[in-house]
């Protein structure tokens, strides 16, 4: 995955807890349409995936404010080798790149 590609993707994932607030604010527009495709994406992503870890993961590096733990903490908190959760990680990036059309 090119280093933009990812980047782009943390971006949305940081950004997900806010799409609700703007999703109201924001009248019909495109933007609005891919803010929605994107929320759904990530949720159905989280709802399909087996590992109940990476899902806690996702949620504790993305999704909490203010971010507390690096992936190394993340993975301790988990119950998962860094190695493990580095190569899950990457796997839900590339799903989620080919669920937005990104790959």
């Amino acid at each position: 995955m090119r280093p933009a590609t990812k980047a782009k993707l943390q971006e949305i994932l940081f950004d997900y807890p806010y799409y609700d607030d703007r999703i109201s604010n924001l009248g019909d527009c495109k933007q609005r349409d891919v803010m929605i495709e994107r929320k759904q994406s990530i949720t159905r992503l989280l709802n399909k995936s087996n590992n109940d870890s990476l899902r806690q993961a996702i949620r504790l590096y993305y999704f909490s404010k203010p971010r507390r733990y690096t992936w190394q903490g993340v993975a301790f908190e988990c119950g998962m080798h860094p190695s493990h959760l580095s190569r899950a990680h990457m796997e839900f990036l590339h799903k989620l790149a080919r669920e937005l059309g990104e790959m």
